[in-house]
Parts: C-alpha cells; sequence; structure tokens
C-alpha cells in the first residue's frame, strides 16, 4: 500500500508539472471567447423550445429499455414511460438531437444529465511530452466508451473578417495550427487562449471525435470517446481533411491505417447527403462528422526530422 500511495503521488506531481509547463504555451480559459460579437443571448422564450419528454426521478437516473417492462408495471408506471428518459438519459430527445437542455425548462430541472458542457463535467486529462508529435494529451482515469471529454477552447472569430483573414494568412505557412470550422463562418482558435483540449494529437485510428452540440444558442464543440480509454493512454482523433490549407506533414500516429500524411487535401469529395430529418440536424450521424472533420485544421504534428527517421521510425510513436 506504501509503494502504490507513493506511485501515486509522484504521478500527480508528475501530471502537476506537465500542466503548468502546457499552459506556459497558451492563455487557459474555461469557456469559448467572442472577439468580433456578442455571445448569443439565451431568453425564456429560447428555453420553452427545449422542453423535453423525460422525466425526474432521485431514485433511478438511467432511461427505461424495453427489457425492464417488468419494472414498469411494478413499480405501477404507465407503459408510455418506456419510451420516456429518466434524468434526461440516452432517449432525451434532446440529447438526440445534439442540444442540450436549459434548467429553466428541463422536467428534470437539476437532476439533468445532459448539461455537460454549462456545468464543466470534463473527464480527467493531462498533457504529455510524445516522441515525434510534440504535445499530447492523456487520460488520467478510466473513461468509458461514448463519454464526453471536455469542451474545445478558444478564441471565434469570422474568417472573412478583418481579424479572421490576418490570421488565417497568418497561419496558413503553419504546420501547427488549431482551428477549428463550427459553421460556414466562424472558427474556433486556441492558438493563443483555450484549454488542454488544444493538445490532442491527429491518428488515422483514433479513440475519440469531435461533436458539434448547441448549448444556449450558441454552436460548441465536445471531444467524445469512440472506445473504452485506460488510464494513462492518449487521446486521439481523426482531423480529416484540411479547410485552411496547412503543408503536407509527415504522420506519426503509428497505427495500422496511418495515411502517411496531413496537411493539404481535396475537400471536393465529401459527402453531401444528409441523414438529418429534422430542422435541428443531428450532429452524431457519420455524414455530418465526416463533413465536420473536413473543416477543421486542427494541430499539425511535427515534421522537422531527417528522411531517416521518417522512413524508418515513424511508426515507433
Amino acid at each position: 500500500m506504501e509503494f502504490l500511495r507513493n506511485r501515486l503521488v509522484q504521478d500527480q506531481k508528475y501530471r502537476l508539472r506537465m500542466y503548468a509547463l502546457a499552459t506556459l504555451q497558451y492563455n487557459p480559459i474555461k469557456q469559448n471567447k467572442y472577439i468580433e460579437r456578442k455571445k448569443n443571448v439565451f431568453t425564456d422564450r429560447d428555453a420553452q423550445t427545449l422542453i423535453c419528454n423525460c422525466q425526474k426521478t432521485k431514485k433511478y437516473s438511467k432511461m427505461l429499455e424495453p427489457d425492464e417492462q417488468s419494472k414498469v408495471r411494478k413499480w405501477g408506471r404507465k407503459t408510455e414511460a418506456i419510451y420516456q428518459s429518466l434524468n434526461c438519459g440516452r432517449r432525451c430527445i434532446n440529447r438526440d438531437m445534439s442540444f442540450e437542455c436549459s434548467v429553466l425548462s428541463c422536467p428534470a430541472y437539476n437532476f439533468c444529465t445532459n448539461r455537460h458542457f454549462q456545468l464543466f463535467q470534463d473527464r480527467l486529462v493531462y498533457p504529455i511530452r510524445t516522441q515525434f508529435k510534440g504535445w499530447g494529451l492523456a487520460a488520467g482515469e478510466y473513461i468509458p466508451k461514448n463519454s464526453f471529454v471536455m469542451q474545445y477552447v478558444g478564441e471565434i472569430f469570422n474568417v472573412d473578417s478583418d481579424i479572421g483573414i490576418k490570421r488565417i494568412q497568418k497561419y496558413k505557412n503553419s504546420t501547427c495550427t488549431y482551428l477549428m470550422r463550427i459553421d460556414n463562418n466562424e472558427v474556433i482558435d486556441p492558438t493563443t487562449s483555450g484549454n488542454v483540449a488544444r493538445f490532442i494529437n491527429h491518428s488515422c485510428d483514433p479513440n475519440c471525435q469531435t461533436r458539434k452540440w448547441t448549448v444556449l444558442n450558441e454552436v460548441c464543440v465536445g471531444i467524445f470517446t469512440l472506445k473504452d480509454l485506460q488510464e494513462n493512454e492518449e487521446l486521439t482523433f481523426d482531423y480529416q481533411f484540411d479547410f485552411f490549407k496547412t503543408p503536407f506533414t509527415r504522420c506519426y500516429c503509428g497505427t495500422a491505417k496511418c495515411k502517411g500524411f496531413l496537411g493539404v487535401a481535396n475537400t471536393t469529395n465529401r459527402s453531401s447527403s444528409s441523414n438529418s430529418a429534422s430542422s435541428r440536424s443531428s450532429s452524431n450521424s457519420e455524414e455530418e462528422r465526416s463533413s465536420y472533420g473536413s473543416d477543421s485544421s486542427m494541430q499539425s504534428q511535427q515534421s522537422g526530422k531527417d528522411d531517416e527517421v521518417q522512413s524508418d521510425n515513424q511508426r515507433d510513436s
């Protein structure tokens, strides 16, 4: 027990030291910073549009599955409750459409579990140094599949504005950019102000993905896991295509599906089909996630290695 305790203390010291070093690279912020406009106002009328079909309960926090019909009858509930969610679980209509609930109108009120962005329910992660990819981000605890990890935070601006044009031009020849597009004109830029999500590296076979969610009238980007993550395992997601035309960079993800390079890519072959049947379209469909990823240019991996390292050791990272 003493050995495990000492090891835990050493691990915590290492993680804190890495956090201290990482924060020297940027200005830490918890929420997106709108540098050209004010944040959208969320009114009571807006809250009324987010009323879901869920129920509040203090005892049972998971939604009722079809195989729990016997429990429903035993509790004396109506059979319609099978198609509802308790405390905004997986069957919450807002959750299905990638909208976070509002405490002003949600039937579950403070018991609502569909407010990860608003409540900053981040998973424990910490920055790491990698062999070929510079900074990275690792799990500080076991993180189950389909879990919300954290929000991708930074400065938001319009790419067609004076500030946007100047920044895009500045980053054009850089192999280390962090821009992520959230709609047709606006992008998130954590280059100078952001959070540790900016350190997540690319992988051609990732364990995480980015998803767009609407949170109180603003579009936000969250990092979600695609598989179970063990403690100290590095977080990765697929940068996919490159909207901002950054230079070619050799990929060091080291997976069996590695494509070899990142950077300038053809974005005209993206699928134009849509699986959404609602005006509040879900960003969780495979097509939309692919299209979304193709509009983002993220942190690139280091390319200043000699030819021998590139040809022989790129898979060892």
